[in-house]
């Protein structure tokens, strides 16, 4: 578990990329700044202060919602001495004002490098068992 890389997709509605990307910056330091290419996803970047890029978009999913109010937050590569800071993040996004509503997802893509046939089905399995229980304990549907 200690040596899977994983990245996270967390979908917000109610702030701007850039409230959120300064939310961000708040806990990561580094630089925040406005990228605007390709402008479909109008996105804002920081740059921690280990190089890497945090990313904030908007998202087409969120359809019902103000285009300048959508947000997608796509995080670098993280590993597991990196989830107290994602953490926090997601925290300082939160008090920032920013929202999921019935409309906004969460995507975990998780490297599957260390996984062979057997490993990714057992995982598979773990996780389709599980997911009433996951479910639950996140209050979605």
């Amino acid at each position: 578990m200690r040596e899977i890389r994983f990245g996270v997709e967390v979908e917000t509605v109610k702030r701007t990329r850039e409230q959120v990307a300064r939310a961000i910056h708040s806990v990561v330091g580094g630089t925040v700044r406005y990228i605007g290419q390709p402008s479909c996803y109008d996105p804002w970047e920081v740059v921690d202060l280990h190089g890497r890029r945090w990313k904030v978009v908007a998202d087409a999913s969120l359809s019902h919602v103000p285009f300048h109010l959508r947000a997608e937050v796509v995080t670098p590569v993280l590993g597991y001495d990196d989830l107290m800071q994602f953490q926090e993040v997601v925290r300082a996004i939160r008090r920032c004002g920013a929202r999921v509503n019935t409309q906004c997802g969460i995507h975990v893509h998780i490297d599957a490098a260390p996984f062979d046939g057997r490993r990714l089905g057992n995982l598979a399995k773990i996780v389709y068992k599980q997911e009433p229980l996951i479910l639950h304990a996140l209050g979605i549907s």
